[in-house]
């Protein structure tokens, strides 16, 4: 998940304090600490376990950082509940949120963490029948989320990597394991704008 809050040693703790802000936001109208609270708590709740309880966190948070505007969090934000829906087993209504997230990841530019969007990008592929592409935005996406784990600007619940064991698993019994890896390679040979492309069913250029 994308880091719109940190998750410290003592959840239960933190759980305390965060909504002790979120308490404090909502009392005072402050929608960006109340957003911030909620993307804490939603982390928060995730590690955990708590999947109902932390959707509920992220749609809250999402729907303020919607209406405060900023394009980043907006992004992180729906990027956070395309994988959620992911992790639920609710990939219909996760594909059409990575596509959002998708094109405004675009519209961002460098700099900004591309890995977990391809990823849920592929296991749309992957839901959709579309399996030579999943597996080649599995090749991209991984590359991409080593380096943000490396430069430690995305964190990865041990739910999300059970749920790309899995996915990768289907692929590599549906495809053959030598038409699986030529497919994997070839994704982790694309840059982050080349893999982006092939996620919006578009082909890469260069």
């Amino acid at each position: 998940m994308q880091f719109l809050g940190f998750v410290a040693s003592d959840p239960a703790e933190l759980l305390r304090i965060h909504q002790e802000a979120l308490d404090c936001g909502r009392r005072d109208g402050d929608d960006m600490l109340a957003a911030s609270a909620l993307s804490h708590l939603f982390s928060l709740s995730l590690q955990l376990g708590r999947l109902d309880e932390s959707s509920g966190y992220l749609e809250e948070s999402t729907r303020l950082f919607e209406e405060l505007g900023g394009n980043l969090l907006t992004y992180l934000a729906r990027c956070n509940l395309a994988l959620l829906r992911l992790l639920q087993g609710r990939p219909a209504q996760a594909a059409p949120l990575v596509r959002t997230c998708l094109l405004l990841r675009r519209r961002l530019g460098p700099g900004v963490p591309g890995g977990e969007i391809l990823f849920a990008a592929a296991c749309c592929a992957s839901f959709a029948g579309d399996l030579d592409r999943a597996a080649r935005l599995h090749g991209a996406g991984d590359k991409e989320i080593a380096a943000s784990l490396e430069n430690r600007s995305i964190n990865w619940p041990d739910a999300e990597q059970q749920l790309r064991e899995r996915d990768q698993g289907r692929l590599r019994e549906l495809l053959g394991e030598p038409a699986y890896a030529g497919a994997y390679q070839a994704g982790a040979k694309l840059s982050l704008e080349q893999a982006l492309d092939l996620a919006l069913g578009r082909d890469p250029v260069g």
